[in-house]
């Protein structure tokens, strides 16, 4: 059996449907800060935004994501802390996935707003992680993730448009409810940034020329650097090759 590329049809269906949860646990289980995949790869967390509007062509509005971002630091910080754990439990030969939340050596405010934020019981020790709600009690959580286009496309904020681009309306504009420009800075500045230059730069840990403007991630930034790492291990988790049967090219011969 050869190992080809995967056919068209597989690879857009690959980058349309939602990542697994088992590919965001393999993402968190292999080092990746749960903070930085959760922002990346959920689109909402028990009705917490993740900015579901960036998720697609950049939006007209200002998208919907601090309280997200509240959460994910929190989990960030309780997990650092081992008071907060996201695993896996045996039922016989199945296995779920599980939030667990610890004793808390310094204080549970952190635990009881992560808890307030999610809408589940203040006094629950453990929670099951769904993709779908399976009853109406308050005691799971249910988390919807983006597809990889959508993750791909929420990281596209990052860019730092030229300034001619935006004078000659080449680029949409997102606006606040105030009416004023959005600064995408604020939605995945810390995550990444994509600068641009009419000039190659010098230092880059990747660049690309692109009508005019070089677009690139500077080699000093190591957060940027660190997302554009794990956004490949995302793709290449959504995006391999599959074993197939390589086409077979027949000749026809005359006598």
């Amino acid at each position: 059996m050869r190992r080809v590329p995967l056919l068209s049809r597989t690879l857009s269906n690959r980058f349309l449907s939602p990542v697994p949860l088992d590919a965001l646990m393999l993402l968190i289980g292999s080092g990746w800060d749960i903070d930085r995949v959760l922002r990346v790869v959920a689109h909402r967390v028990n009705g917490v935004r993740n900015a579901p509007e960036a998720s697609g062509p950049t939006p007209s509005v200002a998208p919907e994501f601090r309280d997200f971002r509240r959460v994910a630091s929190l989990m960030r910080d309780l997990e650092r802390r081992r008071e907060l754990d996201i695993a896996y439990r045996r039922h016989g030969s199945s296995t779920s996935l599980v939030l667990r939340f610890s004793p808390a050596d310094h204080g549970d405010l952190a635990q009881t707003e992560l808890k307030r934020l999610l809408g589940v019981n203040l006094d629950l020790s453990e929670c099951a992680v769904v993709e779908s709600p399976a009853s109406p009690d308050r005691d799971e959580v249910v988390l919807l993730t983006r597809s990889l286009l959508g993750a791909m496309f929420y990281l596209s904020q990052s860019v730092e448009t030229p300034r001619a681009d935006r004078e000659h309306g080449l680029v949409p504009i997102t606006r606040d409810d105030a009416g004023e420009v959005f600064d995408r800075v604020d939605l995945t500045g810390d995550l990444l940034r994509i600068r641009s230059d009419s000039h190659r730069p010098e230092r880059a840990f990747v660049a690309v020329p692109y009508r005019g403007s070089w677009f690139y991630l500077a080699d000093d930034d190591l957060s940027s650097k660190s997302t554009f790492g794990l956004l490949a291990q995302l793709f290449n988790l959504q995006a391999g090759d599959v074993d197939a049967t390589a086409p077979v090219l027949t000749l026809p011969v005359g006598n």
